[in-house]
């Protein structure tokens, strides 16, 4: 019985240590090459926004706002990988570093659907919603997307309540995947804008082909 248990300990020693090895080949290139192109999107479209402002400013906004997300993403990976296998010094630099990681990583999937449903309206209706696309109506979508994703935050702060023994993104409390918070989370992070993604994407893909196909007969209608 303890070959059984010194050998199965051994396997999930040996696991561990692959594991923590693909993390660090994952983790590092994605924080070296994130970090620069996050940091050079935000430059550029910063740069592109007070060149082209007020035509491609609902863009570069919602551009801007979505590498800021994907940044902290990149700046949290280092922690990340650091507190997922030591105990914290403090109980509350584990929660920042949680709290940015899903902050940031929901925070993008917010932008990316409304970038979407932006694309989708302003191709099927580009009258109607031109008003609704102003660079302060947009500033405050994002500003609401950011209040959305802190509010949607805090069940992490009890992510390891009643848990003496931790690391980071691990050993969660038992109330950390009961049904009223998982199941939110997966609809209105994750279902839900997928779906509205699907939908935009499509319609707007079969938008364009269409129109495009009515400019050729047209064409060939004047030639």
């Amino acid at each position: 019985m303890s070959q059984l248990d010194t050998s199965g300990n051994c396997s999930f020693r040996d696991v561990d240590t692959v594991m923590r090895t693909l993390q660090l080949a994952v983790h590092i290139p994605t924080f070296l090459l994130g970090l620069l192109l996050n940091l050079l999107a935000i430059h550029g479209f910063s740069t592109f926004l007070k060149k082209r402002w007020p035509a491609y400013a609902a863009t570069s906004i919602y551009m801007i706002n979505l590498a800021v997300f994907d940044l902290l993403l990149v700046l949290s990976l280092p922690f990340k990988m650091a507190l997922s296998h030591v105990r914290p010094p403090f109980p509350s630099l584990c929660t920042l570093v949680e709290c940015l990681y899903f902050i940031s990583m929901y925070g993008s999937i917010f932008t990316i659907c409304f970038i979407s449903l932006d694309r989708f309206l302003a191709i099927r209706y580009p009258l109607l919603v031109s008003h609704l696309r102003s660079p302060r109506k947009i500033f405050g979508i994002c500003c609401t997307i950011w209040a959305l994703v802190w509010a949607g935050s805090i069940p992490v702060y009890s992510f390891h309540e009643k848990v003496e023994k931790y690391t980071c993104f691990h050993n969660m409390s038992d109330g950390t995947w009961s049904t009223k918070v998982f199941l939110p989370l997966e609809v209105f992070g994750f279902l839900l804008p997928m779906a509205i993604m699907a939908f935009c994407s499509s319609r707007s893909v079969g938008i364009l082909l269409g129109r495009r196909n009515h400019t050729q007969d047209w064409v060939q209608q004047r030639s």
